[in-house]
């Protein structure tokens, strides 16, 4: 509901709508920590970067891995 109301207005409150839109496109990956601890980004045993990507707008939000 939200969404539908931000569309409508003439000035963007917040950037929830950009948000929102990148979640349901899925222009965007992001990555992740190897731990609380360590803050450096996980790579595979080759050192490839891994890249995450979720489904956000499917059942069960699955995760997809994009190796970079």
């Amino acid at each position: 509901f939200d969404y539908i109301l931000q569309l409508a207005s003439p000035v963007m409150i917040s950037a929830q709508v950009s948000a929102l839109q990148r979640d349901y496109f899925g222009a965007h990956g992001y990555f992740k920590l190897k731990g609380l601890d360590d803050s450096e980004v996980m790579t595979t045993p080759e050192g490839k970067i891994r890249e995450f990507h979720t489904e956000w707008m499917l059942p069960g939000r699955p995760e997809e891995e994009w190796i970079k």
